[in-house]
């Protein structure tokens, strides 16, 4: 049973979730590099591939970094023919090196919380997962499939099933990059109010934005039948996958009809893809 009174994954979860991902990424993306990826305007494949190998480079050097931000030089895309085992080697570094680094040791990373390891295999795992999502997307769209695809079926993580690990992205989704996002751009909205319910798992989160801090909070909702809406206050309903979906900007925000200009921007600064 999901709950929020506890972590929904931890640390081999995240692992396993990132593996996964990047090992179906490779095998299902390598004969489709050139193909377009409509969720990443101006990507192709072989840009996805390159980037999930690209951030988890640059993971890996913030973790050996131990602390500052490290002075981190981009690398050249490799060719066709070695971008999949570059890729792969990639992957398979960082998480090496994650497996034995300490969650509290010192690693510089772009949130508001603390500047510890312990954030990177969290973030990881979502990044692959959302990018697979988005290969299927391409792949879906290529083959004339017009139905939306699922995240891909973990069931063989146990409990971090495929509503786990989208309860877990909606919570790092505000937790982390929403008081990220508020640092960093101005022209967010300064106060306001949003209620998140994941109709399925009934956990909820409230989001308060004050007008220089955000607050999160999981609170045992129940799904509502017609929520009120207001030019400060947005509530969004809908699957725990949806949600996580709508929070990355892949699919639209399950917004209620009806919903007012100003509600619709608290809703639309919640958004992190």
């Amino acid at each position: 049973m999901i709950t929020a009174a506890s972590p929904l994954l931890d640390a081999q979860d995240y692992a396993e979730i990132m593996r996964r991902a990047a090992a179906r990424l490779r095998h299902e993306g390598s004969g489709a590099l050139d193909l377009a990826v409509p969720a990443c305007p101006g990507w192709k494949v072989r840009n996805l591939l390159f980037h999930v190998g690209h951030v988890a480079s640059y993971v890996l050097a913030c973790v050996v970094a131990r602390g500052p931000q490290p002075d981190y030089r981009d690398p050249e895309p490799p060719p066709d023919t070695q971008l999949c085992d570059w890729m792969s080697e990639q992957v398979a570094t960082v998480q090496a090196r994650m497996a034995q680094t300490p969650p509290a040791a010192p690693a510089w990373n772009w949130s508001t919380g603390p500047q510890t390891a312990s954030f990177w295999p969290r973030h990881l795992a979502h990044e692959a997962q959302i990018h697979l999502w988005d290969l299927h997307d391409a792949l879906g769209r290529a083959a004339g499939s017009g139905a939306p695809p699922r995240t891909t079926a973990l069931a063989h993580l146990g409990a971090a099933s495929l509503a786990a690990v989208a309860v877990d992205g909606v919570d790092e989704i505000l937790r982390l990059h929403l008081p990220a996002r508020r640092r960093d751009e101005a022209a967010l909205p300064g106060h306001g109010h949003a209620r998140l319910v994941a109709v399925d798992v009934g956990i909820g989160w409230d989001v308060d934005l004050a007008n220089d801090s955000v607050r999160s909070y999981e609170v045992g909702a129940e799904p509502v039948d017609a929520p009120a809406v207001a030019e400060g206050r947005v509530v969004l309903q809908g699957t725990a996958e949806v949600l996580y979906l709508a929070l990355w900007g892949r699919v639209p925000l399950p917004l209620p009809a009806g919903t007012p200009p100003g509600a619709r921007r608290i809703g639309a600064a919640l958004v992190s893809g």
